[in-house]
């Protein structure tokens, strides 16, 4: 029998007003919200923030839009590239494919000749 002792307990729900702009943002994008291709325009308008507003407030957190999106970019493609069966095969794989130099020098050998 279960216990109410044995119920995880709920996570209170994140004020949304009291993160960090920075923490915002990301938040928008994982939740489709902001594309991953959207620019500092874009997000700005939003947030209802200009530009130069946007910039200011991740400046005083000590971030940078561009940051903020290549990180997002670079955790969106890890987490496709992980699910995708072309990864899933590559773990799998047993025989491993050539350094990338010597494959290199094969080719320059073929176009010597």
């Amino acid at each position: 029998m279960m216990m109410i002792k044995d119920i995880p307990d709920v996570v209170a729900p994140v004020n949304f007003a009291t993160l960090q702009l920075s923490n915002r943002i990301v938040m928008s994008i994982d939740n489709e919200l902001i594309t991953l291709c959207a620019t500092q325009d874009q997000v700005a308008a939003h947030f209802n923030l200009s530009t130069r507003s946007l910039s200011r407030r991740l400046n005083n957190e000590g971030r940078l839009f561009t940051t903020i999106m290549t990180d997002s970019r670079n955790s969106r493609s890890k987490i496709l590239l992980e699910n995708s069966r072309l990864y899933k095969i590559l773990c799998n794989c047993k025989i491993k494919p050539e350094p990338l130099q010597n494959s290199a020098v094969t080719l320059n050998s073929r176009h010597k000749s």
